[in-house]
């Protein structure tokens, strides 16, 4: 790792390249958040949903209420396949290496 945090240029990198190495400890009790990891990896917007992960696919469980006039297009039941053509195993497997856990269960 010492020869990725030597080439690091932006704030960016240096918060995922600090996410890697947390997640490198395999420990669930290890966490590391910032702004720059959150919108990197997930983006600025929230979906008011409440969701299960099952069979490699993300199932709507709960519509949270929102102070926004925009109607959720989602309604409880709804399935996700992928997004933006990602499907949902592709997605979660690309976010594993910044996320800590002790067993490949937890990420």
């Amino acid at each position: 790792m010492i020869p990725k945090f030597l080439m690091i240029d932006n704030d960016r990198d240096y918060h995922l390249t600090l996410a890697e190495l947390v997640a490198k400890t395999d420990d669930s009790h290890a966490y590391l958040s910032s702004k720059e990891i959150h919108n990197s990896l997930f983006g600025n917007r929230k979906v008011s949903v409440d969701y299960s992960y099952a069979e490699g696919k993300l199932v709507i469980t709960k519509i949270n209420s929102t102070k926004s006039r925009d109607k959720s297009p989602f309604r409880k039941g709804d399935v996700i396949y992928d997004i933006e053509g990602k499907t949902i195993p592709q997605i979660m497997n690309s976010l594993g290496k910044y996320i800590p856990a002790s067993n490949s269960w937890g990420r």
